[in-house]
C-alpha cells in the first residue's frame, strides 16, 4: 500500500523540499488512530485550517467554528459600539465590515438559528447603541423605497452561501 511518508518522499526528491516536523500536525479521521505513525509528526485534537477549527467529528468542527465566529462577531460590534456614526452608517459598518467574517464561514459550514440569533442581538445591540429598539429589525431590513435601511437579514444571506 502506498502511505503518506512515501508519497512525501516521492515529492521532496526532485523539488529538494523537506519536511518541518515541528510545524506538521496531524489529526486522526474516521478509522485513523492516533497510534497510526506518520512520520515523527504529532497528533492534535483539533488542528487550524484555513482559520476553522478541524476536528475528528464534523458536527464539533461546525459547532466549534460557528461558536468562534459568533464571539469575535459580539467583539467587534462591541469594540465598534463607542465609534460616533449615524443610524445610517452603523447599519452600513454591520453590513460592510461586521458581517464579512459571517460569509467566510457561511460557505463552509451552514449557520445555527442560535448563532443567527445571537447575531442578531448583538447587531440590534450596536444599531440602536443598547436603548430599547424602536424599530423592528424586519423593519430595517426592508429595502429603502419600502421604508427600512436595507440592514442585511443575516441568515437569509447566509442560506444564499450553500449549494
Amino acid at each position: 500500500m502506498y502511505d503518506i511518508e512515501e508519497s512525501l518522499h516521492e515529492y521532496m526528491q526532485p523539488t529538494g523540499a523537506r519536511i518541518n516536523v515541528d510545524n506538521c500536525r496531524a489529526i486522526a479521521l474516521r478509522s485513523w488512530t492516533k497510534t497510526t505513525p506518520i512520520m515523527i509528526i504529532k497528533y492534535y485534537d483539533d488542528i487550524k485550517i484555513l482559520g476553522f477549527n478541524m476536528m475528528a467529528n464534523l458536527n464539533e468542527t461546525e459547532k466549534k467554528s460557528w461558536a468562534i465566529m459568533t464571539s469575535m462577531f459580539r467583539t467587534h460590534t462591541q469594540n465598534a459600539y463607542h465609534i460616533a456614526l449615524n443610524l445610517d452608517n452603523r447599519i452600513r459598518y454591520i453590513n460592510e465590515f461586521i458581517l464579512a467574517t459571517a460569509w467566510y464561514t457561511t460557505q463552509i459550514f451552514p449557520p445555527p438559528t442560535d448563532n443567527v440569533r445571537q447575531m442578531n442581538a448583538a447587531t440590534s445591540f450596536f444599531i440602536w447603541m443598547g436603548a430599547i429598539l424602536n424599530v423592528p429589525q424586519s423593519t430595517l431590513q426592508l429595502p429603502k423605497e419600502d421604508g427600512g435601511r436595507a440592514l442585511i437579514h443575516i441568515m437569509e444571506k447566509c442560506m444564499t452561501y450553500l449549494p
